[in-house]
């Protein structure tokens, strides 16, 4: 797959799937082999044993087969928002009489670059920069400037040079200069001065860093667990509220009711992609992620989930610390009748607050020495909405 993605996609695409597995395989050895975690332990083996409808065997091929789509919806993503987002469009930086000349540079910074899939900046061409495509900014191929493509009206090109400075790292300051060309005849072009901003004195530079600010990468982060946990709630609880979608699709993933590590991503592949791949689509792409950031944030997003569902409610656990949506809050939901609460995941539960479906719970200690904990429902709620389970 090396040859089709590059080194940061590869590791978008993949990182997830085995830090899953490699954490969910610490919970194993340590439930399984060491007494460590019992005294924390949600659910014993007897629980999953007699709870619990799927196998493991039938857990592990769920999760591999939703897996491979995830992989191959996210190798889709990739490329399409290639060709969506890098659109290459040549803004001069100087007034022209003729906008044939700035052909060769377009040329050359195509040439030179042409293999540069990643970038909205072009190396070695500061002028030159990956526009939003012609759907989003009505961009008109010149006929008189070859591969170089400019905005029909100023005002379009202001509308994409925004674009392109929100999503650019570094940033772009850009300032407008209006020319009438003698190739185009009367009709006036808008082009565009454009400098990134560097921290370097002198205006633009040749050299690009892949690196962005680390509080732009953080607010790209914010705003992708927003999106994640907006798009999941919801599609969480319109599976629990039709009864076609519950039976047919989300059923599966609560044939575990006493839930363990690597039984997160289990359940039906509509379901799946539904919920948990097209979110992450939909988080990337509204975030305007980089690779790299995407890259921390599924990882992160996916030990979230492992954690959530590894039936150990550890004091210490940073994560339970952190996050009021974790193992204990999610036992909830996957308690008998639970789907009518808690579908927040996998990060906050201010969607279940809002709109009246959390559940106040107790952790509490069971009955008898070593027995581990339980999680009990506070007030529960006879008159909720109507769910499938």
């Amino acid at each position: 797959m090396a040859w089709f993605l590059e080194a940061e996609e590869l590791v978008v695409t993949l990182a997830p799937v085995v830090v899953y597995w490699v954490y969910s395989g610490i919970y194993e050895v340590l439930l399984r082999r060491t007494t460590v975690l019992d005294k924390y332990r949600l659910h014993s083996t007897r629980d999953e044993e007699t709870k619990n409808i799927a196998s493991r065997k039938d857990v592990v091929k769920g999760v591999l087969l939703q897996q491979a789509i995830q992989v191959a919806i996210s190798v889709a993503v990739l490329k399409v928002l290639e060709k969506v987002y890098l659109w290459p469009v040549h803004v001069d930086s100087q007034p022209s009489e003729s906008l044939s000349s700035v052909t060769p540079v377009a040329q050359a910074a195509s040439a030179r670059t042409g293999q540069n899939k990643v970038k909205h900046v072009l190396e070695g061409t500061p002028e030159t920069l990956y526009l939003p495509p012609p759907k989003l900014a009505t961009l008109d191929p010149s006929t008189e400037t070859g591969d170089t493509r400019f905005a029909k009206s100023t005002w379009q090109l202001k509308v994409v040079l925004a674009l392109t400075s929100a999503v650019s790292s570094p940033p772009l300051r850009w300032s407008m200069l209006v020319t009438s060309g003698a190739a185009a005849g009367k009709r006036q072009q808008a082009t565009a001065r454009c400098t990134r901003l560097t921290g370097e004195k002198g205006g633009a530079t040749t050299a690009r860093t892949d690196e962005e600010p680390v509080l732009v990468a953080a607010g790209r982060f914010g705003v992708a667990m927003l999106v994640l946990d907006a798009w999941q709630y919801l599609m969480h609880r319109l599976m629990h509220s039709s009864t076609y979608m519950y039976r047919r699709f989300h059923s599966w993933h609560h044939r575990v009711a006493a839930p363990y590590a690597f039984a997160a991503q289990y359940g039906h592949p509509v379901d799946a992609v539904l919920t948990e791949t097209l979110s992450g689509a939909a988080a990337y792409v509204a975030s305007g992620m980089s690779p790299r950031t995407a890259a921390a944030f599924f990882v992160f997003a996916t030990v979230k989930g492992v954690d959530d569902h590894c039936g150990v409610a550890a004091p210490w656990n940073p994560l339970h610390a952190l996050f009021a949506n974790n193992t204990a809050y999610h036992d909830v939901h996957h308690q008998r009748g639970g789907g009518r609460r808690n579908f927040s995941q996998p990060f906050f539960v201010v969607w279940d607050r809002v709109l009246g479906t959390h559940a106040a719970h107790d952790v509490v200690q069971r009955p008898g020495a070593g027995a581990g904990l339980e999680v009990r429902v506070v007030n529960k709620d006879k008159n909720q909405m109507r769910c499938y389970y």
